[in-house]
């Protein structure tokens, strides 16, 4: 796939894109939001495993790509302002008039604030909004989590979270390098609450990692407080980075899972008063794991 990065009028940040075939406007614009630390390139798996359901447009944060020599943000405020810029203008010029968010871990919490900047300048809202492994901020609180950790014990708990590649020293040596990076980003996770009453204006879809031990299955549960019309929880036996799709992951397993819920949308068949919500499985841990 041929990889596009659109610089955006802010200058703060970045669009990357796979195109494919358009069908009209009205085809479904995806705009996706990465974990800690995570470049854009991370959905490109994501539209492999949805062909031209659906266009994805993936956030380039300042530190990373094309913006990679831009300061980190550490407050979630301006990210959300040049980014609710961006679906404005994608607005006014009529590139479309369909779209949804995706947030996988941070990201969750940044589609989340970008939802209450667009209700606030009364913009059309999202048609749905996709949260993967992210745990639902508190309403109010800053949760002050992991930024606050030193480095030793952040990265530890970052090389638990990616047991699969821990041992990789390539992997060990690009954490180390982009520490600081991931730091920034988990302070303006950190630091971020959702106003009191906050609701979800579109159907919300939750994905979750049975073996997360981050975002754990009874956190993600969270999410339904936020719901104000269809919910969907869906359970994976995968850890908390099940949402990064190798080459060959695109037609199985978390791929196969996105492919059946776009094509829902594109089908709309999650109406108003449908509750898809799945229960718990038995034996599943508050940890995550599943015994």
């Amino acid at each position: 796939m041929i990889d596009q990065c659109r610089e955006d009028p802010s200058g703060m940040i970045r669009w990357q894109s796979w195109p494919v075939q358009r069908r009209s406007a009205s085809q479904l614009r995806v705009y996706c939001f990465a974990h800690a630390g995570g470049p854009g390139s991370v959905f490109l798996g994501w539209q492999k495993a949805i062909g031209s359901l659906a266009e994805i447009r993936a956030l380039v944060a300042p530190g990373r790509g094309a913006v990679r020599y831009e300061r980190p943000l550490r407050s979630i405020t301006p990210l959300v302002d040049a980014i609710a810029g961006s679906v404005r203008r994608d607005l006014d010029r009529g590139e479309m008039t369909r779209y949804a968010l995706a947030g996988c871990s941070m990201g969750a919490a940044v589609a989340l604030a970008l939802l209450e900047r667009l209700r606030d300048e009364r913009l059309p809202g999202p048609e749905h909004l996709v949260v993967c492994a992210g745990r639902p901020p508190v309403a109010g609180r800053p949760s002050r989590h992991l930024s606050a950790l030193g480095d030793d014990e952040l990265r530890q708990r970052l090389l638990q979270l990616d047991s699969g590649r821990s041992a990789d020293p390539v992997f060990r040596r690009s954490l180390q390098q982009g520490l600081e990076l991931v730091r920034a980003d988990l302070e303006l996770l950190d630091t971020y609450s959702p106003r009191q009453g906050l609701k979800v204006p579109c159907p919300l879809s939750v994905f979750v990692g049975l073996q997360d031990s981050l975002a754990t299955p009874r956190d993600m549960v969270g999410w339904r407080q936020y719901a104000s019309g269809p919910f969907r929880l869906r359970y994976l036996n995968l850890g908390h980075f099940f949402f990064i799709l190798e080459p060959n992951d695109a037609s199985q397993g978390f791929g196969r899972e996105l492919r059946i819920l776009f094509e829902s949308m594109s089908a709309d068949r999650m109406k108003p008063g449908i509750d898809l919500d799945e229960p718990l499985p038995e034996g599943a841990s508050a940890a995550g794991g599943a015994r």
